[in-house]
């Protein structure tokens, strides 16, 4: 298995050993799992480092025993811990120093993955656009349009919402304020809102002049449901009386359609 070791190890109280021991410890190192595992007898373990168990024993004990002069003040500076009786070890530190590793192993990779792409990079940047750099606009483009569309959208309904209040302002008669609200909203389109506002002032005016009762005045729900706002105000004429009736008919006629659309 390959093992990269750790610069921190010619510092460390391992190198005040033997050289046969810092032998072994190496290859200890090599021959451990992932998670730092050794599961062999020290027999096979001197058969495959070529040295004699007497040795091999010798360097289990010194790895197996509390160091004072270790770093590593975790289980007293021991280096290995039994997981059988009579063979197999776990090295304390791997996982720690293997994380290490992996996290220097990540560094040098992007540092030479710079150092070959940044040449690229300004030679295609000098000569004013490549594929990468359109690669890089579409993909720019392609996730902040919906962020675009999405900010549009919300300002679309601020503005709607602030025509809805100067309509509800507006409106001399105010009942159902929340269908009112959700039945507005759905009628304007961005080109009819003012028109919608136009033709209220028109009736606000006409019920002005014509000194219109409250209850006359048709529920602001039945007013957009029936798209008033595109009727045509007539004049009034004085002492007419025919048309003062056919409006009080019509008014009282729309008065009763309120119920059903609030």
């Amino acid at each position: 298995m390959y093992v990269k070791i750790h610069d921190s190890i010619f510092g460390s109280s391992i190198m005040e050993e033997d050289l046969e021991i810092r032998y072994i410890w190496l290859c200890m190192l090599t021959v451990a799992d992932f998670e730092g595992f050794i599961d062999e007898t020290i027999s096979a373990l001197a058969r495959r480092f070529n040295v004699s168990e007497d040795l091999m024993q010798n360097a289990i004990k010194c790895f197996s025993e509390p160091d004072p002069s270790s770093r590593t003040i975790d289980n007293d500076g021991r280096r290995i811990e039994p997981i059988r009786e009579t063979f197999g070890w776990h090295i304390i530190n791997y996982e720690k120093y293997r994380n290490m590793r992996n996290a220097e192993d990540r560094k040098e990779y992007m540092r030479r993955y710079m150092k070959a792409y940044l040449p690229k990079y300004r030679q295609n940047k000098t000569k004013g656009g490549t594929d990468k750099q359109e690669g890089l606009s579409k993909f720019s483009d392609k996730h902040d349009k919906p962020k675009q569309k999405q900010k549009q959208k919300q300002k679309q309904k601020e503005i709607y919402r602030s025509f809805f209040d100067t309509f509800w302002d507006k409106y001399p008669r105010k009942i159902g304020k929340e269908k009112c609200k959700k039945k507005f909203l759905s009628l304007i389109t961005g080109k009819n809102n003012q028109v919608i506002l136009d033709g209220l002032n028109k009736y606000i005016q006409y019920w002005t002049d014509n000194n219109t009762e409250i209850e006359f005045i048709p529920h602001p729900l039945s007013w957009l449901n029936q798209r008033r706002w595109e009727d045509e105000i007539l004049n009034i004429q004085d002492n007419d009386d025919d048309f003062y009736e056919k409006q009080t008919k019509a008014f009282i006629e729309r008065h009763k359609n309120d119920k059903e659309d609030t």
